[in-house]
């Protein structure tokens, strides 16, 4: 059923409600901590948080005690996040990292050699004219 329909049919404003996550994780290439990260939201305010360090959720509200308990019981689920967020996240973010320097360094060699040879032209065009 569309929303402009499920409108027709309900004579009640339609509520829009938003619902986020984060996931992720942080590395600090100088001391090689990484941290993961994986929160979710509702309409802007926290909802729950995994704490990695005792492998269970955090519920900063009230309204999300049910569902932590809920969460803590699926062991499999907490270490597939786990896993994700300390082996697979940091091995890819890694790899971004030095794609993007090899990127950023490439574009600056191209910059760098483009630049010389602008001056060089430049350069020419002087020594022609003075000669003219």
């Amino acid at each position: 059923m569309k929303i402009a329909s499920l409108a027709e049919v309900s004579d009640k404003a339609i509520i829009v409600l938003v619902k986020q996550r984060v996931l992720g994780c942080e590395w600090d290439d100088e001391t090689g901590e990484v941290i993961g990260v994986l929160q979710y939201g509702y309409d802007g305010e926290h909802f729950m948080a995994l704490d990695l360090k005792t492998l269970t959720w955090i519920a900063p509200k009230l309204q999300s005690f049910t569902t932590k308990l809920r969460w803590d019981s699926e062991k499999a689920r907490i270490r597939y996040n786990e896993n994700y967020l300390t082996e697979i996240c940091p091995v890819w973010l890694k790899k971004y990292v030095t794609l993007a320097k090899s990127s950023l360094m490439r574009t600056a060699l191209v910059t760098n050699s483009l630049y010389s040879q602008i001056q060089s032209e430049i350069q020419l065009r002087e020594e022609e004219t003075k000669h003219n």
